[in-house]
């Protein structure tokens, strides 16, 4: 059973994560440099920690992507 500080960590994570996208410019634009330096194979799964909107399978279109 979830304690009253989950409840509320969920509640305020979700309330943000309706906005989180829009503010999401660094992010993007990181994530934009990393993989052009990374040039990432196409034969190699990747794994995307914290996938927040999926902006690395929208970028990397074709590839197996692994989000958590």
């Amino acid at each position: 059973m979830a304690s009253s500080l989950q409840r509320s960590i969920a509640h305020h994570f979700s309330g943000a994560a309706q906005h989180y996208n829009e503010h999401a410019d660094l992010q993007k634009e990181v994530l934009t440099q990393l993989i052009m330096e990374a040039e990432p194979s196409l034969q190699s799964p990747i794994l995307d920690a914290g996938c927040g909107t999926g902006n690395v399978k929208k970028l990397l279109s074709g590839q197996d992507i692994i989000g958590l």
